[in-house]
């Protein structure tokens, strides 16, 4: 079970170790609520200080544990800068990996620093290309130690608030009170909830951070690519084939549901944890029970792809490649960065 199968069933579960797990859980919780609480006081008040840089600086994130959509809408939004702005530079932790290797293959003309101490990195950055640049600061929303000119907060709709639990009793990575940070939140895969879901979602988020831009997005599957030969396929092209799906992301489900609107017949889902890195010995496992189960095909995900080197096996490995639609709020998004770029500029 992956840590993100094990949280979603800690809400609900009524198995005996999830009743004695809970207060356990809560109580972690709680001190981790406590200790996040205390840091946003300390940058609140100035007992401690983020550090500015010569360039506009647009960070994107999240306050739940991972799944919202990250990677795909940093891509959309780079690819969609109008080409007057200036040099854009992409600044991540580099968590895993996979990232790097996604932003690599995705923006090929985006440089991208990575390092845990992302004010190093800008420097570094602004030492190399001059100040006629922007920075994309990619899971920023926690990082405080780099100011920023615009705070953009994703919110998945299917898991919009992380059961209102801090972690790891629930995904919370900082108090929701905290959104009044956020100068702009895209709901991202707002078309798997219902319309009466996603209101409330925005009522809620009106309720605790106030009158601020709200962007509505979906994953769109976009066509699939064969893992080691590279082949593309248009994405209706497994219509009533029947598959084994593995995936190491926050939101398992969400890919799921994707293939599954394609007409594919999901017989298994094998989630891994998010990052998750394969071994042989997994990937001979995954095509082992794709024949046992019969399946006609194996789908993954782009950000697992990357860290598959081997496959053994006579059933292929497809990719589902992801795209972001931005179904309303995009000119005011567009708009609200351009203005943002042109006040520090």
């Amino acid at each position: 079970m992956s840590k993100t199968s094990f949280v979603h069933q800690l809400q609900t579960s009524n198995k005996l170790h999830f009743f004695f797990l809970r207060p356990i859980l809560k109580f972690a919780s709680i001190v981790y609520g406590v200790i996040t609480h205390l840091r946003n006081l300390g940058y609140k008040y100035h007992f401690l200080s983020g550090k500015s840089v010569h360039a506009p600086v647009i960070s994107i994130g999240n306050i739940i544990a991972g799944g919202t959509g990250k990677t795909p809408m940093v891509i959309w939004l780079i690819q969609n800068f109008p080409q007057s702005f200036p040099q854009t530079i992409l600044l991540s932790r580099g968590y895993g990996g996979d990232e790097q290797q996604i932003f690599a293959q995705a923006l090929p003309q985006v440089p991208h620093f990575t390092g845990s101490k992302r004010y190093d990195s800008a420097q570094k950055a602004l030492q190399q290309y001059g100040e006629d640049i922007v920075f994309l600061l990619d899971d920023g929303f926690q990082h405080r130690q780099l100011n920023r000119d615009l705070d953009i907060v994703l919110i998945d709709a299917t898991c919009p608030f992380g059961y209102k639990h801090m972690l790891p009793r629930g995904f919370l990575r900082e108090y929701l009170s905290n959104l009044k940070r956020a100068d702009v939140f895209i709901i991202t895969r707002s078309d798997m909830v219902t319309t009466q879901q996603l209101q409330k979602i925005r009522q809620q988020l009106r309720h605790v951070a106030g009158e601020k831009l709200q962007v509505l997005s979906q994953h769109v599957p976009a066509y699939f690519t064969e893992l080691t030969k590279k082949h593309t396929q248009n994405k209706h092209t497994f219509t009533g084939k029947k598959a084994v799906l593995f995936c190491g992301i926050g939101n398992p489900n969400s890919f799921c549901y994707l293939v599954e609107n394609l007409g594919v017949e999901v017989i298994e889902l094998k989630a891994f944890d998010d990052h998750y890195h394969y071994t042989t010995e997994d990937i001979t496992t995954i095509c082992r029970s794709a024949q046992q189960h019969h399946a006609d095909i194996i789908i993954t995900t782009a950000k697992d792809a990357v860290k598959i080197s081997e496959v053994s096996g006579e059933i292929p490995i497809w990719v589902l490649q992801i795209e972001i639609d931005i179904t309303e709020g995009k000119q005011e998004l567009i708009s609200v960065i351009e203005n943002t770029i042109r006040k520090k500029s």
